[in-house]
């Protein structure tokens, strides 16, 4: 369950390779990260992503990320 992970807050870095796809790099492990496009859906919009791992993103049209949110954001770490 994800309230026994030791999630912290990630450096999660949004990369655009051109109109139609980015790459999505992170720190830390995320868990349950979400994006939400202003333009419409996305190849994949909530993953799991490992420290160092990096995730390309496509959609047939523009993207914009209007939205990102994920577990580590509401989960504290334990003491």
């Amino acid at each position: 369950a994800p309230k026994f992970l030791n999630l912290t807050k990630a450096n999660v870095q949004i990369k655009k390779i051109n109109r139609h796809s980015i790459a999505v790099t992170t720190d830390k492990l995320v868990k349950g990260l979400y994006l939400e496009n202003l333009y419409g859906n996305l190849s994949d919009n909530y993953f799991d992503l490992g420290a160092g791992e990096t995730k390309i993103i496509t959609a047939p049209h523009e993207i914009e990320i209007k939205n990102m949110k994920s577990l580590n954001d509401f989960i504290q770490p334990k003491k």
